[in-house]
């Protein structure tokens, strides 16, 4: 017999908004929202159920998590001249959450290859405050 520890809510919900700042901080700097708009609708880090063997397990979030962290984190602060020491660290997430049903098709080079700049005005950037005046 073999015990399963599910993932806790808060789990769950940190997955979601680790994707979220995928959308709203990174790929605004890297993406026109014509782009972003493509990602979305092709269900970029969006758990597929055909392909997903996430089975909601504490190992398995926390696998999903990491990967995600590390994808974010790579993707603020890559640069031309320290692509090289990232590049396996990137490969290794994109293929966990792949293998995990998180459908992620972008390569390192995609990012590098953009036009990097912030767009302020993009439709997906979080806006600094709720209050509308």
């Amino acid at each position: 017999m073999k015990v399963i520890v599910a993932s806790t809510q808060e789990q769950e919900k940190y997955i979601t908004e680790l994707v979220d700042e995928f959308y709203t901080s990174i790929s605004p700097i890297y993406f026109s929202d014509d782009q972003i708009a493509d990602f979305k609708k092709m269900n970029i880090l969006k758990p597929n159920v055909e392909d997903q063997i996430y089975n909601e397990t504490l190992k398995d979030a926390f696998k999903i998590i990491s990967s995600l962290q590390v994808l974010n984190t790579v993707l603020k602060n890559i640069t031309n001249h320290n692509e090289i020491k990232y590049e396996d660290m990137f490969n290794k997430s994109s293929k966990t959450l792949n293998e995990y049903g998180y459908f992620f098709p972008l390569s390192l080079e995609q990012f590098l290859k953009a036009e990097k700049c912030d767009h302020y005005l993009s439709q997906y950037v979080k806006s600094t405050n709720d209050w509308m005046i």
